[in-house]
């Protein structure tokens, strides 16, 4: 009995060294992760963190940090009126955009409303597109979020147009409903656009029989 109860003794002991010798490590892993855990979450909010080609986490520290902030700033882009606030301030719609402008003037008539015999005139409804290039409203380097902006008659109002005009209108107004029916765009490289419905009364030449 003696020599049996040795060898399950020495058996159970030689069981127990075994698995002490497998989980001694995970334990001790485990007791320094625990000691370590504030230091760790103080470490997480000081810095960022990037994976390693081994799969580890390690911290970005000095210039990897600093252009992934640059990065990161890069990728915000300026609102409309942010925009509008800076190519506004200062702007003179007395001065001509680099001293001589080019103006694409494009019409198209809706409607001719009527034609008077006795009179000899006419009215009719148009739609009326200008384009030219203002140098001053350029606002590329500002990083916009979109390439144009769209705006109303009130902004139109500050800028410099080319007061287009009709030669022996008797009138000419610009349609309201409620609201001036203008619309405005602003491109990044300072292009505007407007675009206007006009009612006007004109005078003919001669009308046919």
């Amino acid at each position: 009995m003696s020599r049996l109860f040795k060898a399950r003794y020495i058996s159970i002991f030689l069981l127990l060294t075994t698995l002490l010798s497998i989980f001694a490590p995970l334990l001790s892993r485990c007791t320094f992760l625990r000691r370590n855990s504030r230091h760790l979450r103080r470490l997480s909010r000081l810095y960022d963190w990037e994976v390693t080609e081994n799969g580890d986490l390690r911290p970005i520290m000095g210039r990897k940090k600093i252009e992934r902030s640059i990065s990161s700033n890069e990728k915000q882009c300026a609102n409309d009126s942010y925009i509008l606030d800076n190519i506004l301030k200062g702007y003179n719609k007395h001065k001509i955009p680099g001293g001589s402008v080019e103006v694409a003037v494009e019409v198209w008539t809706q409607e001719i409303t009527a034609v008077s015999d006795s009179t000899q005139d006419f009215q009719l409804d148009l739609y009326i597109s200008e384009t030219w290039l203002d140098p001053s409203l350029n606002y590329e380097w500002m990083g916009p979020c979109k390439q144009n902006l769209s705006l109303n008659s009130v902004v139109l109002e500050k800028l410099w147009t080319p007061n287009s005009c009709f030669i022996n209108s008797k009138t000419a107004e610009i349609h309201k409903s409620p609201f001036p029916n203008i619309f405005l765009l602003i491109y990044a490289n300072g292009t505007v656009w407007t675009n206007y419905r006009l009612k006007l009364q004109g005078i003919s030449c001669w009308i046919m029989a």
